[in-house]
């Protein structure tokens, strides 16, 4: 990673606040994918970052999601993340596949990005507490941004 990357993807991860667990699903909450791309993309942006998500298999079989993040001047990372078998109630085969993508897309972005969601207040003041509550209202009034320009060398020619 150049030092320009280095410098960019820093500003980007510091930008980028913890995001709020805005869904409800199977007694817990998370963040849905929507969310994480609709918070992370005009951050990656400014900071002249993009990130795409590719199926994979390996040599030995196993599938997965490998995330590439790049930076205008080509330099790029990537990581790998194995797609576990889900099986849900009276789902098919394309059904449960599909759940374990967006699960292993959802966390896979948040990890190459260093980002987290969370929404445990537990042991935060009443000044903390209505911070987090006015980032999540913040995150939800964002206005879905779909101008991504992606660098030069990634666009279609």
């Amino acid at each position: 990673m150049n030092a320009e990357f280095a410098k960019d993807f820093i500003n980007a991860q510091s930008e980028i606040l913890t995001l709020p667990k805005d869904k409800k699903g199977y007694g817990y909450n998370y963040t849905d994918f929507d969310t994480v791309v609709k918070t992370v993309k005009p951050i990656l942006k400014k900071n002249h970052l993009g990130f795409c998500q590719l199926l994979d298999s390996k040599e030995n079989g196993k599938n997965g999601i490998t995330t590439i993040l790049f930076h205008e001047s080509g330099e790029s990372f990537q990581s790998w993340f194995e797609l576990p078998a889900v099986v849900l109630g009276k789902a098919n085969n394309a059904q449960n596949i599909g759940a374990a993508i967006s699960y292993i897309k959802r966390y896979a972005l948040c990890a190459i990005l260093g980002c987290s969601s969370d929404d445990d207040t537990d042991g935060m003041t009443e000044s903390q507490q209505a911070q987090a509550q006015a980032q999540k209202q913040q995150y939800q009034q964002r206005p879905v941004q779909n101008q991504y320009q992606y660098p030069q060398q990634y666009q279609q020619r």
